[in-house]
């Protein structure tokens, strides 16, 4: 409902009174209902103060008791040194909910006078100040206005409104009015510090506070304002420049509080020196991705085999990738910034983290900002809007990123993402249509790809280290003992001595534990073992009984077509079952089992059984060829299937990305002594290829374990034969790899 105006004298220092009748209710519904706390409240206010092209904001703390306890007649004030409101503009727009004047604006120019892109949009963000208290008062002053207007509000009485049933009415007060004055400039005079000693912009003081404030509420109000704005730009949407910058400052009274440098320097001196891994990226709406990871510039398109080959890029496109290629991505182009840290107590000094350093990281997540202006809730604490905690739930802790371990910047615009709108209770964007869907996935993707090959190096090379200081110190180890208790060796390097076999001591614990962890997994690998027996032979007997009930049936009712086929499916499924228990029963490498003469080509043809439906489903021709004969080695049977298995496996994954030409070849060439496992996919990256063969590390998320050409290259070291990669294509152009047997075994 527009407010009632009386007429206004044309002269300075004149009041009038507007009627807002049930329009105080909604004054209050809009504050109460639609901003989420007080955080966001201010948030709402200092963007108003970004759009008018402040360059500083201040809010100050009033009146309040040491600590920021509050008073009864404490205020919070915002104020700011920008355009500042003409008469026409309080009367018509900020008097009014829902005004669409800065929706007509963006529609007309998105640009603010200083090229600013306009945040507001739906005309709710003025009434956060009811979020706050239910009395505010506004003064404002245009460029080149003669005279300042002010605004007084009273929604007191609202607050004692009883939760009866007669009384859920809203009230109508004729007599409630709201007191607009023009006047002559006071606080925007060019000389008041509170007004930032400006002749133009906006004092907004609010009193009768909704909330119980603190020293600690205000530091977390602090931050949250704070983060309006990203510590790292991006790369390629406008950004303040020299002489528009936006600076917001929190005052307890006439005293600036010491928020703003223990925030921003601190956390700008963890990105630059502690982060173990940096990345800056651009992704373009075409699919293309430019990433710079430290110094590392990758450049890939989307449906590269690098991110096509990613559980979450599957799951959203398809095996096929339908979605990416029957319709371009309706998210538009975006750039971003992640910062990854590392909390174990085993990482390098240069990037090691103490308790201070990591509270201060846990505080961040990966923000979203639009126009340099971010967007609420991403990048809260509790938000994990990129799931990066789900994964880590079903990956497990130490080979994936934490939510809280990854500190990340991304920007989109008005311009280049004009289908990312925000919802009307400045809480996310609307997540309906593609538009978010292929945003968020396209991050996730991105995160996911970060997780398996630039972490993963990391961590796989932080392990080398520590292994290589292992066996050091293995070496030493006796050395040191017999050092230490050498009677002619002064007690104060005793005492040193004592420290280095402590440590050494204490890296063999860790060591310890690891053999212990894989004794724990030989035990479950028996106790499968033992399992898979016992329903071998009873999936044995089971189709003896399978056999007697099919002679029965056609001895004694032949003329039962229903039965009998019923009967015949049964059989097939049970000897099935029980033929592949029997292939996986070569899997269990027991002590029992000795090295022996093995046909390599009769474990080729198993593994083609083993594999025949997973082939057969995604269309993959595979073959197996001994151009020169039968290949006999000698060697155990479970490592040698498991060792085809893995490599059979991991080909059929990465074939699925090809289209047409899907092949995998068993080549068993006896006269090399070797077998060929080798496949039509994308081949390896030259980067991955140091780290192939290394525990845990996958190319493929959260669908790869990253254990199967590791356990193929060990399994093959124990028992005759080396797993490797092939340096170039030998039968098929994508990955070839070579099981080489010794000699000894011809």
């Amino acid at each position: 409902m527009t407010p009632t105006i009386t007429d206004k004298s044309e002269q300075p220092d004149k009041s009038e009174q507007l009627s807002i009748r049930p329009y105080a209710r909604l004054l209050t519904m809009l504050g109460e209902q639609l901003i989420k706390n007080d955080s966001v409240a201010l948030v709402e206010l200092l963007k108003n103060s970004y759009d008018a092209d402040a360059t500083l904001a201040k809010v100050v703390f009033s009146d309040f008791n040491t600590k920021l306890a509050p008073r009864t007649t404490s205020t919070i004030v915002v104020v700011d040194n920008g355009d500042g409101m003409s008469e026409d503009v309080v009367r018509d727009h900020w008097l009014n909910p829902a005004t669409p004047v800065k929706a007509e604006q963006k529609a007309k120019s998105p640009k603010t006078r200083k090229r600013r892109s306009i945040q507001g949009e739906k005309g709710i963000g003025r009434f956060a100040m009811f979020k706050l208290g239910s009395r505010a008062t506004i003064v404002t002053r245009g460029i080149g206005d003669d005279t300042e207007y002010v605004i007084d509000y009273d929604l007191s009485f609202l607050d004692n409104d009883l939760p009866h049933q007669d009384q859920l009415h809203p009230k109508f007060l004729d007599e409630l009015r709201v007191s607009l004055q023009a006047r002559n400039p006071e606080v925007f005079d060019g000389t008041n510090p509170d007004g930032n000693e400006s002749e133009h912009g906006t004092r907004i003081a609010i009193g009768q506070l909704r909330s119980t404030w603190g020293e600690a509420l205000a530091r977390r109000a602090f931050e949250q304002v704070a983060r309006l704005q990203p510590l790292i730009p991006a790369r390629d949407f406008s950004t303040p420049g020299p002489g528009d910058e936006f600076t917001v400052q929190f005052w307890d009274d006439d005293v600036e509080l010491p928020f703003r440098i223990a925030f921003e320097d601190r956390l700008r001196d963890l990105f630059e020196n502690r982060a173990v891994l940096r990345v800056n990226g651009l992704f373009d709406e075409r699919g293309e991705l430019i990433l710079e990871v430290d110094d590392e510039l990758i450049v890939m398109d989307l449906d590269s085999p690098a991110l096509a080959g990613l559980h979450v890029y599957k799951s959203y496109f398809g095996k096929e990738r339908e979605s990416v290629e029957s319709r371009p991505l309706s998210c538009g182009s975006f750039s971003f910034s992640f910062f990854v840290f590392d909390f174990s107590s085993s990482s390098p000094t240069r990037y090691r983290l103490d308790t201070r350093d990591k509270s201060l990281v846990r505080e961040h997540r990966i923000y979203l900002y639009r126009d340099g202006i971010r967007v609420l809730p991403y990048g809260d604490r509790q938000d994990d809007w990129l799931q990066l905690d789900v994964t880590r739930g079903t990956q497990g802790a130490s080979r994936t990123l934490g939510n809280d371990q990854t500190v990340g910047f991304v920007h989109i615009s008005h311009a280049d993402n004009p289908e990312l709108r925000d919802k009307t209770n400045r809480e996310g964007l609307l997540d309906g249509g593609d538009a978010y869907s292929d945003f968020v996935t396209v991050l996730r993707i991105i995160a996911a790809y970060i997780r398996t090959k630039p972490y993963a190096r990391y961590l796989d090379q932080k392990r080398r280290r520590q292994e290589t200081r292992l066996r050091r110190q293995a070496e030493l180890a006796s050395e040191l003992q017999d050092l230490e208790n050498h009677p002619e060796l002064p007690d104060e390097l005793k005492v040193v001595v004592k420290k280095v076999r402590r440590s050494y001591v204490a890296e063999h614990d860790y060591m310890r534990m690891r053999a212990e962890r894989t004794e724990d997994l030989a035990g479950v690998g028996l106790s499968v073992e033992s399992a898979s027996h016992d329903i071998l032979a009873a999936g044995g007997r089971a189709l003896q009984a399978a056999r007697s009930i099919a002679k029965y049936i056609e001895s004694r009712m032949p003329l039962n077509k229903y039965l009998k086929s019923q009967v015949r499916t049964l059989l097939e499924l049970v000897s099935f079952v029980t033929a592949r228990l029997n292939d996986i029963q070569g899997l269990f490498v027991s002590t029992r089992q000795r090295r022996k003469n093995l046909d390599v080509g009769e474990f080729a043809n198993r593994v083609g059984r083993m594999f025949r439906y997973a082939l057969e489903e995604s269309e993959i021709e595979f073959t197996i060829t001994q151009p020169d004969g039968v290949l006999t080695v000698k060697s155990t049977e479970a490592a040698l299937l498991q060792a085809l298995m893995n490599l059979v496996d991991n080909a059929i994954y990465w074939v699925v990305l090809g289209k047409a030409d899907r092949r995998i070849m068993i080549q068993v060439e006896a006269s090399e002594h070797r077998v060929i496992v080798a496949d039509t996919g994308p081949g390896v990256d030259a980067d991955d290829e140091p780290f192939i063969f290394e525990p845990f590390y996958s190319g493929k998320g959260i669908e790869g374990k990253g254990l199967g050409l590791y356990i193929a290259k060990q399994v093959g070291i124990r028992n005759a034969f080396d797993v490797t990669l092939s340096d170039r294509p030998l039968i098929l152009p994508g990955a070839n790899f070579i099981v080489a047997f010794d000699e000894e075994t011809k």
